[in-house]
């Protein structure tokens, strides 16, 4: 669809026609309406100057459709802000750190996709969480729960929480109800919500992946998991049967995913493998009571 500009001779159109004179947060939902960094989107120019720096690609002075759905993150702490009006129209967002800022209100209401939240140390007294289903990290200032464990102060307006767990050294909160399902982004860490965060392995898409038990993070690259070496591609996909290198060394994957160890035979070839799953190449190996020769290749010329 075309991109809406918004000015005067555009506005005086469609008021000619009917039409509301103002865009309000439901026309957000309804219909894509373009933003442009002035008091009618946003109360604070400070705030304003933030997300069109940082998402305003086209540096057009207006945020299209797709440069307000890419919104899924606001990290802001101790940025002087004083008003987070405008928050509103960017429904994808994941993730709100607006700590350390002069902020007395915020209202996230329309954010139903939020899972992370940090607004320690500013004015805000009172945040409503019950249209934000899969919240399950928030860091607040509030009177309702306050946790020290981790030497700092944590406080949750989350209501009857089912259970916490960890998330690096922070302490999360899983809501009750949480329905949020999908992958998550915060930080440089992925994390996928069926409800609640996923731990373990999960079969998505017909791909498997694995997520950490500890932080609920997304695995890459080499994981020892149960007993088994696996690796996993950058996307934490994990890689299939066959030859697979890892930085600098070979792998050769059997059909459940890990890595072989000891001796294997391709083909007609011999090869071993370390506890590790780390082919041998180019070395004299002792195994039992033998010492073995390895090519560049791996290939064992003396079994």
């Amino acid at each position: 669809m075309d991109l809406l500009k918004v000015s005067s001779g555009i506005m005086t159109a469609i008021m000619s026609i009917g039409a509301v004179s103002s865009i309000h947060v439901t026309d957000v939902l309804a219909k894509t309406v373009s933003i442009t960094p002035d008091t009618q989107y946003f109360e604070d120019p400070v705030f304003a100057g933030y997300i069109f720096a940082n998402y305003d690609t086209d540096l057009d002075q207006v945020l299209s459709e797709q440069e307000i759905k890419s919104v899924t993150r606001i990290d802001c702490p101790g940025c002087g802000l004083t008003s987070l009006k405008g928050i509103e129209y960017f429904t994808n967002l994941s993730y709100l750190d607006c700590s350390n800022n002069q902020i007395s209100k915020l209202s996230i209401k329309k954010l139903p996709r939020l899972v992370y939240l940090d607004c320690r140390n500013t004015l805000i007294k009172k945040v409503d969480v019950s249209n934000c289903p899969g919240l399950y990290q928030a860091k607040l200032r509030g009177t309702c729960k306050e946790d020290k464990a981790e030497g700092y102060k944590s406080y949750s307006l989350i209501k009857d929480p089912a259970a916490t767990l960890k998330v690096g050294n922070d302490t999360a909160i899983e809501t009750e109800k949480g329905t949020l399902s999908g992958w998550i982004d915060i930080g440089v860490k992925y994390y996928y919500i069926h409800g609640r965060p996923v731990k373990s392995w999960k079969l998505i898409s017909n791909k498997w992946y694995y997520f950490s038990k500890n932080t609920c993070c997304m695995v890459t690259g080499k994981k020892h998991i149960a007993g088994k070496y696996y690796l996993f591609t950058k996307a934490g996909v994990l890689r299939k049967k066959g030859w697979r290198q890892y930085k600098d060394d070979w792998y050769y994957l059997n059909a459940s995913g890990y890595a072989v160890t000891g001796w294997k035979k391709i083909g007609k070839k011999w090869y071993h493998f370390s506890k590790k799953g780390i082919m041998a190449c180019n070395e004299k190996k002792k195994i039992g009571k033998k010492t073995y020769k390895f090519n560049k290749n791996g290939v064992c010329t003396n079994r």
